[in-house]
């Protein structure tokens, strides 16, 4: 239903916010970059990346939850109708935080 939708958007970001404040988050942070550039060989890419990176990891610290979810339409059912690239989403930011909890992931 409708609430349990909301209710799962609510966990997923709440559990997000609270990895990302964790102090160990921002050395595996750090460590994203040389493993992301061994991939893309551009100049400036660890550069780039932990801009971005430590710009996206600030965004989530001060991520307004509840807003989020309503701004995803997640409390209006909406998200259901995405269909398989919602549970793609879901399983993407499972591993993200996994990673985040365990580095050894």
């Amino acid at each position: 239903g409708i609430n349990a939708e909301y209710g799962g958007c609510h966990d997923l970001l709440g559990e997000v916010k609270k990895t990302t404040n964790n102090p160990e988050t921002k050395q595996i942070n750090k460590d994203l970059a040389p493993v992301i550039c061994e991939h893309v060989s551009i100049p400036f890419c660890a550069s780039l990346i932990s801009k971005f990176l430590a710009g996206t990891l600030e965004k989530a610290q001060n991520l307004d939850v509840d807003g989020t979810c309503v701004e995803l339409k997640a409390c209006e059912g909406e998200v259901k109708n995405v269909g398989d690239v919602c549970s793609e989403c879901a399983q993407v930011a499972n591993l993200v935080i996994k990673k985040l909890q365990d580095p050894s992931v």
